[in-house]
């Protein structure tokens, strides 16, 4: 890739400077103001527009499989893309869920020929728990564990132990209280539209 800059509002030390950002490689190699860039290196001035690192999405729902009519990887990534977002972590409540090594490379398979950005994984709580850390080790990002799999661990003492006993494990908590979402949804028909009133603000809260 050939020497290029491009040129545009820069967050520098606290506030925005109209600059020109200079690559190499695909790597910055400078920061100057825009009359500074050399005549012999092609500039691409994008105005006032704003010029951001690539952002990063933790909680992304990339549904291949048995669910792909509602995303997948493609459009997923694609979106994600559109809207600056450059690495995106999906999440494992897939169909059949990401929970164990073989599902997840199963994952990394299909994604490979389908993503525009960078993808990760989380790993579901497998039934037998040593799947998750085995899937965690082999290159998940974190052991995803939903309202409903605290519960389960709260009273599976093996469960517990094993995920406990096991040696440094990155969990990532879907903090929602599950009494007040079971509440909800026995006052409140359980249809998409009423998604954001059973699982509503006080359930977070909490």
């Amino acid at each position: 890739m050939s020497n290029f800059a491009i040129s545009g509002r820069v967050w520098i030390n606290n506030e925005f400077h109209e600059v020109a950002v200079v690559l190499k490689e695909g790597r910055i190699v400078d920061i100057l103001p825009r009359s500074s860039v050399p005549l012999n290196t092609p500039l691409i001035d994008f105005g006032d527009n704003l010029i951001l690192p690539g952002l990063i999405d933790v909680h992304v729902h990339l549904r291949d499989f048995e669910q792909s009519y509602k995303e997948d990887f493609s459009s997923g990534t694609k979106a994600a893309i559109a809207g600056g977002y450059t690495t995106l972590l999906a999440m494992p409540n897939t169909k059949p869920p990401i929970s164990s090594t073989e599902m997840l490379q199963n994952a990394k398979e299909r994604a490979q020929e389908k993503i525009f950005c960078d993808v990760g994984f989380h790993i579901g709580l497998n039934e037998n728990p040593v799947n998750s850390i085995k899937a965690l080790r082999k290159g998940g990002f974190s052991i995803k564990l939903y309202p409903e799999d605290i519960r389960l661990i709260s009273e599976d003492e093996g469960k517990k132990k094993i995920l406990t006993n096991e040696g440094e494990i990155f969990f990532t908590v879907h903090c929602e209280d599950l009494e007040r979402i079971e509440a909800n949804k026995a006052k409140i028909e359980n249809k998409v539209e009423n998604h954001s009133r059973i699982r509503d603000e006080i359930a977070e809260l909490n």
